[in-house]
């Protein structure tokens, strides 16, 4: 069995009237998308990097179970699933980072991401958004509540 992969991204108060933000994730098996979804969050977040880890920590549910399942099959995970995400903050803040008074309220979210990292299950990735014509097509998609 392949190894599984996954991306993850969140829009900081895209709904004008409710100010929540949207996030998108998709979890990938080699070269096949596994679960994915896109989705207003039910939590309105105070910064981009909260938004992010406040995803970020629901989407681990959905790769935590997915590799229990794997294992469940007789299809073992020996890696790390690798999560890329495009917020240094929030990485920051999922790799141990300690919660300083700005950043308490969301101790729950932060402890939920990083027990999987410690344990071996995840290793949060930094993706680098590209500037090119595509990469600005699919972030105003993105922006439009389109992954």
């Amino acid at each position: 069995m392949g190894e599984f992969s996954a991306f993850a991204d969140s829009s900081w108060a895209d709904d004008k009237n409710k100010r929540k933000n949207f996030m998108a994730y998709c979890l990938f098996l080699d070269n096949t998308i596994c679960p994915w979804h896109t989705a207003p969050s039910q939590i309105i977040a105070l910064s981009t990097a909260e938004a992010e880890l406040m995803d970020l920590a629901i989407f681990c549910c959905e790769i935590v179970w997915a590799r229990k399942l794997a294992i469940e099959l007789s299809f073992s995970q020996l890696k790390p699933t690798n999560v890329y995400e495009d917020n240094t903050g929030c990485i920051a803040l999922a790799k141990n980072t300690p919660l300083r008074g700005r950043s308490k309220h969301i101790a729950l979210h932060v402890y939920f991401v990083q027990k999987p990292i410690l344990d071996g299950i995840l290793k949060v990735k930094h993706l680098m958004p590209h500037r090119s014509a595509n990469c600005r097509h699919r972030d105003k998609a993105c922006a439009s509540r389109s992954f």
